[in-house]
């Protein structure tokens, strides 16, 4: 899904941080493996390995500090997602790319 102006939007973007948009930077595939980790009964993290690239869910939220730094919270609400351990970063025309 893209969306390109606001009236296209859901409504529950209208008002809120969320957003939606394609994920092509996500490995489609047969998923081989599957590896969860666990902390006080809770899951943690998920990795998997989709045909030759390893995904990596992890329970978390980054927040912006006052200087201009981030912050993981681990184990929050939200849900972090990595592939063969790189960081996605956004271009300036919006579309997300990894990097190590």
């Amino acid at each position: 899904m893209r969306y390109k102006k606001k009236e296209e939007l859901p409504k529950f973007e209208e008002s809120s941080i969320f957003r939606t948009r394609d994920l092509q930077e996500l490995p489609s595939g047969s998923v081989n493996e599957v590896h969860v980790a666990l902390r006080d009964n809770n899951i943690a993290s998920v990795e998997l390995l989709v045909e030759d690239k390893r995904v990596s869910l992890l329970a978390g939220e980054v927040y912006e500090q006052h200087d201009g730094t981030f912050s993981v919270l681990a184990m929050d609400e939200n849900i972090l997602v990595q592939v063969d351990g790189r960081r996605p970063t956004v271009s300036s025309s919006g579309s997300a790319q990894l990097r190590r």
